[in-house]
């Protein structure tokens, strides 16, 4: 374990850094690196709770890990298993900017490599329109539906070079990378999960918490004067304010039982990636117990009516009905969690399941009762970019390389 003050790029660390498959988890403000596995966590996920925590990290630690920490994944359905473990060895760098240039956007990508599309947009309105009728009948008022990209590549994806241009174009949120591998299948074949996510779940340090949950989005135009248009109007749009204040009100009423006090602002701001505009509000707390960790904060949390819709169970079961693949570790979760209980947990979106030479991305979209289909089809599109630009700037780098 090694816990380092050195202040350097995100892109600089992790072009230096040997194996960033286990664990990578780039903040604003730090990149943690973590190789190894010390010790795997099972439990039930009810049973992660800060007693539990505590004790794995105390036990690692009386085992000769001196400053253990744990880190992981869960997927959206937080009843299936998790990804986590203490790791045999870890960095944490605090960091400056990320100064390079960023790569340039291709969006031909579709002329490369052999994508299908589960489901087809054509069915993806359908159950859109299926979305919003069940909402107009009652029992639920948001529902969040995704669609999935699978993409064959002439050859396997770098990780580490994915993970590159995906820091080069999110400096300010938070890129992911683990090794989410089954490794009682027989052929055990590697699979990462790899993303750049804008949206942090929960931070914890001390008493002091934070969450920043986005709803609401439009995608970005590369015309200056259309992009701040489309500011505008996201920043004015009923329908998007309403799906916006669905989820602060579920936030704060998760993280109201273990704080003295939870602060906000009753209006969102905006947030923008190289894709996309989102609705965004922080939400600050102040807990009552130091000691709750914050694994156990994000599991209060999650699902958010960010990714899974409102009322939960209902939203969840229409999932099931309309979707027609297993989001696995998308809208799941992903960080960590110190011997203090501080940490950082973000919500795994614009991400991909790289395995051998196929790819899978995901995106998805609030449905409210007033939601267009075509519309909710077009910001999928937009938030596909994310993955998709850094992928094709991959290609198009080797291409160039064996020109």
């Amino acid at each position: 374990m090694n816990k380092t003050d050195l202040l350097r790029s995100n892109c600089e660390i992790l072009k230096e850094s040997k194996d960033c498959r286990y664990f990578f988890f780039d903040s604003p403000s730090q990149t943690i690196i973590a190789e190894g596995e010390f010790a795997k966590i099972k439990c039930s996920p009810d049973q992660y709770n800060t007693k539990i925590v505590k004790e794995y990290l105390k036990r690692a630690q009386e085992l000769g890990n001196e400053n253990p920490i744990i880190v992981g994944a869960f997927q959206f359905d937080k009843t299936k298993n998790a990804k986590l473990f203490i790791p045999s060895e870890y960095k944490i760098y605090n960091r400056l900017d990320n100064k390079l240039s960023k790569s340039t956007v291709f969006n031909n990508f579709m002329n490369d490599f052999h994508i299908e599309p589960i489901p087809t947009p054509a069915e993806y309105i359908e159950g859109v329109r299926k979305g919003i009728e069940k909402i107009k009948t009652g029992g639920l008022e948001k529902v969040v539906l995704s669609r999935s990209l699978k993409i064959d590549t002439p050859k396997k994806i770098d990780s580490k070079q994915l993970l590159l241009k995906l820091l080069e174009g999110n400096s300010d949120g938070y890129t992911y990378s683990m090794d989410i591998s089954d490794k009682n299948e027989v052929q055990n074949k590697e699979k990462i999960l790899i993303g750049s996510s804008p949206e942090l779940l929960i931070s914890k340090k001390g008493i002091n918490i934070i969450s920043t949950p986005l709803a609401g989005s439009r995608p970005r135009k590369k015309d200056k004067l259309e992009d701040e248009e489309m500011a505008r109007e996201l920043l004015t749009s009923p329908k998007d304010l309403k799906e916006h204040n669905f989820v602060v009100e579920a936030i704060v009423n998760a993280i109201r039982p273990f704080c003295s006090e939870v602060n906000y602002s009753k209006k969102p701001s905006l947030l923008n990636t190289e894709t996309m505009w989102h609705l965004s509000t922080e939400i600050q707390g102040k807990l009552l117990n130091p000691n709750v960790t914050s694994l156990e904060l994000a599991l209060a949390l999650h699902p958010t009516p960010a990714v899974c819709g409102t009322k939960t169970d209902n939203a969840k079961q229409l999932i099931k009905e309309i979707e027609q693949f297993d989001r696995n570790f998308f809208t799941g979760m992903i960080g960590w969690c110190d011997m203090n209980g501080d940490g950082e947990w973000v919500v795994t979106i614009r991400c991909a399941e790289l395995e051998e030479n196929v790819i899978k991305i995901y995106a998805g979209a609030g449905i409210v009762k007033d939601s267009i289909p075509e519309e909710e089809l077009a910001e999928t599109n937009a938030k596909f970019q994310t993955m998709l630009n850094a992928i094709q700037s991959i290609n198009k780098g080797a291409e160039n390389n064996n020109a």
